[in-house]
């Protein structure tokens, strides 16, 4: 890199080689002191001293303070983001195929920016993070579709894992705090739709946030001691404007107060304020990526979650204990968050649950025939017979046709077209190709990264001989390839 290009991005953000660390070199994400012993006081679980502060105390208003951001750092913390889920989705990919092309697509970005960088050193993501600050402006734009493939592969690996499996394994009992500000952050890099995806950042967000203590009460994390995790939590997205916050801040405000005098279960479910709360969340997907409104998002589930244990130890009894108690309350509310969810048709939900809800579907009972066994046997080879001579005749006209089966093509084969798809076939002789893609991912897809989507693909077909290539996105139709032309790519939808 020329001296001229180093002065011209110092000018933007004052980047150094040394900035650009690892998350294992920085402090834990939560700096709470350790719970106290069985023996010792609890602290004060409410959260109003920390959410109810005037619009200077608010973390939007410290982030607006911040330099612009050098493309070099920001791309950095794109890897940095992207190396953790690496690292947490790896165990979960759904097959051995799916495994091999995540760690190939990790490899070839980190090949290619040693390459821009001048270095042949492959020894840690550290080195390769650190080589970052080295690339010129050039190298950045030629690394931005490798990284963008990078993100996509992994959303698409994220979206295998089911809502239990989330929940039960990426939690701080099993995966450091660091890696799940990590995590969290490249969720939201790519912006979210209304969907899952936005409730897992803010679970990450109250596993990073937050403290169990001995009594099963959670602890909302001062906000002066969050003040580094949170900012680091949201560093490099896109945020809303902070004239934008007052609103939706004041309406979580509210809704915290509002809590404060729902003081039984029933009044609690029966007021609808979850599914008020719930609603108004998913709507706003854009605002979870304001510091203060993660951070009241995060209050928000820590009142809940302390309320629902308080009322289940009032209604334990010896027959019922505390804990089941708090088991069918902590149900009652997933219905109730079920149904926040259902009342968007659009809701995007991980493909485990699809799975779920079909498995869950009540099989019909087999039809009781009536009829004598021989007579049943005579009839069928009757209409056996029947069958036969009539397809003859119709083969024989040249009315019916043998259409060979459709060859179903392997995980690795169909990754070499692309690896957005999820699946994929040949028809007509292996000359037509029908495959699929995951619908959240395509929507968050911009429009030019569909177009360089579509031309690979078109390109990857034409390689192999394919004349034809339709991919839908659930049932509808986003890429049209006819003899290595692309002749349809579906527009992102206006906002």
């Amino acid at each position: 890199m020329t001296a001229q290009s180093s002065q011209r991005f110092k000018a933007v953000g004052e980047l150094d080689a040394q900035d650009i660390t690892l998350a294992s070199s920085e402090p834990a994400a939560n700096e709470n002191a350790d719970p106290p012993g069985q023996d010792a006081p609890e602290p004060d679980t409410k959260t109003r001293a920390h959410t109810h502060v005037t619009p200077d105390a608010w973390f939007d208003a410290k982030l607006d303070t911040l330099a612009a951001l050098d493309p070099r750092q920001a791309l950095a913390w794109r890897y940095e983001a992207a190396f953790a889920a690496h690292t947490l989705l790896l165990p979960h990919a759904p097959n051995a195929e799916a495994r091999e092309l995540l760690v190939n697509v990790l490899r070839r970005y980190e090949k290619r920016v040693r390459s821009a960088a001048g270095s042949a050193d492959e020894r840690t993501a550290q080195t390769t993070l650190a080589l970052h600050a080295l690339l010129d402006r050039g190298a950045v734009e030629e690394l931005e579709p490798v990284m963008s493939e990078l993100e996509v592969t992994l959303l698409t690996i994220d979206e295998c894992v089911s809502e239990d499996q989330f929940r039960r394994h990426f939690t701080r009992q099993h995966v450091e705090p660091k890696l799940l500000l990590q995590y969290a952050r490249f969720l939201a890099g790519r912006g979210f739709d209304i969907g899952y995806q936005r409730d897992r950042f803010e679970h990450l967000a109250q596993e990073i946030l937050t403290s169990r203590l001995p009594s099963g009460k959670l602890l909302l994390t001062s906000r002066k001691r969050a003040a580094n995790a949170v900012l680091r939590l949201t560093r490099g997205l896109k945020r809303p404007d902070t004239a934008a916050l007052a609103a939706p801040l004041s309406y979580l405000r509210d809704s915290l107060d509002r809590l404060q005098n729902l003081t039984r279960a029933k009044q609690f479910f029966d007021s609808g304020f979850f599914p008020d709360i719930s609603g108004y969340k998913i709507s706003k997907p854009e605002l979870i990526t304001s510091p203060e409104f993660v951070y009241l998002c995060v209050a928000l589930d820590v009142e809940v979650h302390n309320s629902l244990l308080a009322w289940s130890r009032e209604a334990a009894t010896p027959t019922k204990p505390a804990q089941g108690e708090l088991g069918a309350l902590q149900a009652e509310l997933g219905q109730q968050l079920q149904a926040a969810r259902a009342a968007f048709a659009g809701f995007q939900l991980p493909l485990g649950a699809a799975g779920a809800r079909e498995a869950k579907k009540p099989k019909r009972r087999a039809r009781t025939w009536s009829l004598p066994r021989s007579t049943l046997l005579r009839t069928a080879a009757a209409c056996l017979l029947l069958a036969v001579v009539v397809c003859a005749n119709l083969y024989a006209l040249g009315v019916l046709r043998v259409t060979p089966a459709p060859e179903v093509l392997s995980s690795e084969r169909v990754a070499k077209l692309s690896p957005l798809l999820l699946e994929g076939q040949l028809t007509d002789g292996g000359r037509r190709f029908a495959g699929t893609v995951a619908r959240p991912t395509w929507n968050r897809m911009p429009a030019r990264e569909r177009k360089v989507a579509a031309e690979t693909f078109a390109q990857a077909l034409k390689a192999q001989g394919i004349d034809h290539g339709e991919v839908l996105a659930y049932k509808t139709r986003v890429i049209q390839v006819d003899y290595g032309s692309v002749v349809f790519v579906e527009e992102p939808s206006p906002q």
